[in-house]
């Protein structure tokens, strides 16, 4: 019987991107999303599930599936820790061993408690992988020859043009941050999505925390200048 992965998050920036490359190897992918079959394109099966809505729960761990991983991206907001227990229970019973789960590098309390939880079910056998990426800076295939006086290679901006900044930079071509000058390893959710990919099919299971940074230390300075850059009313 081929084997098959979950993604949970199923459209979110990192969650396709995995999809896809377990696709190209030859993986079945099953993504899970509050939009449901339809809002996820082919070739990947799409089931409707919602943390917050338990009874979608089995829609995502079909008995049949031969489910070898599981990604786990659980939102921020509106779920409790009891709700991912409960989903890993489920997964546990119906023969998945393999969890690999996505928080942040300062992550909200009630992420840390999964972490937690995660690393005590490990002890069990349970094999597990959580990863631990700094904010999203998307990157493609351009070299910018000055900004701030230097090259940069990471272009473009994931978490800036969508979510948390989305807003402001759409009403007013401004976001604020509290950070001042201080430098982050903003990372892109391919290279996240290569981690995850590896930590889901490996054959030897990680059973650690990777924390996950970009190649580069840069401000939000650099950020806004690279943005303006890229913006459609720069060209």
């Amino acid at each position: 019987m081929s084997s098959s992965y979950v993604l949970t998050g199923g459209t979110g920036n990192t969650s396709l991107k995995i999809a896809a490359q377990l696709h190209e190897a030859g993986h079945k992918v099953i993504v899970a999303s509050t939009k449901g079959p339809e809002g996820v394109p082919a070739p990947y099966t799409g089931v409707k599930f919602d943390w917050t809505d338990e009874s979608t729960y089995s829609n995502a761990l079909p008995s049949d599936a031969n489910i070898k991983g599981l990604y786990l991206l659980s939102p921020y907001l509106a779920i409790t820790v009891d709700n991912v227990k409960n989903f890993i229970h489920l997964a546990r019973e119906r023969g998945v061993n393999r969890f690999v789960s996505m928080t942040a590098t300062t992550p909200p309390p009630h992420h840390l408690e999964i972490e937690a939880y995660i690393k005590e079910i490990g002890k069990e056998g349970v094999e597990w992988t959580i990863l631990k990426p700094s904010w999203f800076y998307g990157k493609y295939q351009l070299l910018l020859q000055r900004v701030r006086g230097r090259s940069l290679t990471i272009i473009c901006t994931e978490n800036f043009t969508r979510d948390l900044f989305a807003p402001t930079i759409n009403a007013s071509d401004s976001f604020n941050s509290a950070t001042q000058n201080g430098k982050m390893g903003l990372v892109s959710s391919d290279d996240i999505a290569d981690i995850a990919v590896r930590a889901l099919t490996d054959t030897v299971p990680h059973n650690i925390a990777h924390i996950i940074f970009g190649p580069e230390l840069l401000t939000y300075d650099d950020v806004s200048d690279a943005y303006w850059l890229l913006s459609p009313n720069s060209f």
